[in-house]
């Protein structure tokens, strides 16, 4: 089922009964909790879910991917900055705190109440797991070219070069014949 825009509810067991797939992609501005992290909500989240009933217990799987591009604040010169965010779904759907708490440890619960899911929920929560930490201007090396162009310079540093030792100063109180 390809949808321009993502459903509000879907019935989780019908979809993990069908083994059916939700794919296509949703306005950043469907994203509301999502809005308080970006600078933007123009552009689309591509999503990418699969329900299917685990063997082992029944309880529905729901497997997927989204992908977006965001447009956030750069921490180091405050202007907007594009960043590729990209976020892997793998959740077990649970009813309960108490269920959640039987899973295995590295399974993932999505706690719904009643037998509708909202995918929207589950998407927008991995996004915001997957933001940056620090969204930043930068290059495939790692250095920030914001920091250039705002003036700072990266410290040279000679790898040759010896470093003082900072404990040299004790050496000299303890032996302060090493003075001379």
């Amino acid at each position: 089922m390809s949808s321009k825009h993502i459903p509000q509810a879907v019935k989780y067991r019908q979809l993990a009964q069908e083994g059916r797939l939700l794919e296509g992609s949703t306005p950043l501005s469907a994203l509301e909790r999502l809005a308080g992290f970006i600078a933007s909500s123009d552009g689309e989240v591509s999503y990418s879910l699969r329900f299917k009933k685990r063997r082992r217990d029944g309880r529905v799987l729901v497997k997927g991917s989204v992908n977006t591009n965001l447009t956030m604040i750069c921490q180091y010169c405050l202007e907007p900055v594009s960043q590729a965010v990209a976020a892997t779904i793998s959740l077990v759907v649970v009813q309960s705190e108490e269920e959640a708490d039987q899973l295995d440890s590295g399974e993932e619960a999505l706690i719904v109440a009643g037998e509708e899911l909202d995918p929207v929920a589950a998407i927008e929560d991995d996004l915001i797991l997957a933001l940056p930490m620090i969204a930043r201007h930068g290059d495939e090396n790692g250095s920030s070219a914001c920091m250039e162009q705002l003036g700072y310079e990266k410290p040279a540093i000679d790898p040759g070069q010896d470093k003082p030792n900072p404990f040299a100063v004790l050496a000299k109180l303890k032996h302060p014949d090493l003075d001379n």
